[in-house]
């Protein structure tokens, strides 16, 4: 399931700085289940973000191949924490993909999360405004 329009909306996508910005959308079924009255981004969906969100910034579509590393450093609610940066560094070729690493903070930079994966690219071009 692709979680972008599903969990959350892209709000931009500044390649220059290799970050996107996104909002939770508190009404996502995900939420409904992890956890009712006290809404909290489930990890594998944070390091699922960080992938769709690459893409974006590459213009094609990626899957994980590895999670090289992940620490969730404080609860990503749409409650209290409704829009995220997703900012990209010390991204590196290997073959048949990238490895990169990913900080995510809040509006006001305190660190959600920190994590580096591997990632492949797949067949399928994308461009910011599929849905």
């Amino acid at each position: 399931m692709e979680l972008r329009n599903n969990l959350y909306e892209v709000e931009s996508v500044d390649k220059e700085m290799s970050r996107v910005t996104v909002r939770l959308k508190l009404d996502s079924v995900i939420y409904s289940a992890h956890f009712p009255g006290n809404p909290v981004t489930p990890g594998v969906c944070i390091i699922g973000m960080a992938v769709e969100a690459f893409g974006l910034l590459e213009g094609h579509t990626w899957r994980i191949d590895e999670v090289v590393n992940a620490k969730f450093l404080a609860v990503m609610s749409p409650a209290s924490t409704p829009t995220a940066h997703f900012t990209f560094s010390r991204t590196v070729e290997t073959p048949g993909g990238v490895k990169t690493s990913v900080l995510v903070t809040d509006t006001e930079g305190k660190a959600l999360s920190k994590l580096t994966v591997r990632i492949v690219i797949s067949d399928k071009r994308l461009k910011i405004n599929d849905k």
